[in-house]
């Protein structure tokens, strides 16, 4: 599975109630909408739209430093107690999953 390694950008809150469109700019300096994160998402329910997009936004960037994480955690492992070497496993072990369900692989 491909991921866009585009500069993303935020724009918003939009007018008709605070939605964030989440966008790259091409070379031509035309902004162009990826995708949107809504306020507004059914009657009486609201969610946190900026964060959303934000978060979005650097997605990709969040997968390729997991990926570099997962590549040079070994180096510190050594230097650990058995607490720190316990919690530092559970954290790698919930960062592959999460990378898993990025690519669209099961974790």
């Amino acid at each position: 599975m491909e991921h866009t390694t585009r500069t993303l950008e935020v724009i918003g809150p939009s007018n008709d109630g605070g939605d964030y469109a989440i966008y790259y700019t091409n070379p031509g300096g035309v902004k162009c909408i990826v995708g949107e994160a809504y306020r507004s998402v059914g009657p009486n329910a609201v969610e946190p739209a900026e964060g959303n997009a934000r978060l979005w936004s650097v997605a990709h960037e969040l997968l390729a430093a997991g990926k570099v994480l997962l590549e040079y955690s070994w180096v510190s492992e050594a230097a650990m107690d058995d607490d720190d070497y316990r919690m530092l496993s559970e954290a790698m072990n919930r960062m592959r999953e999460a990378i898993a369900k990025v690519e669209g692989e099961t974790p």
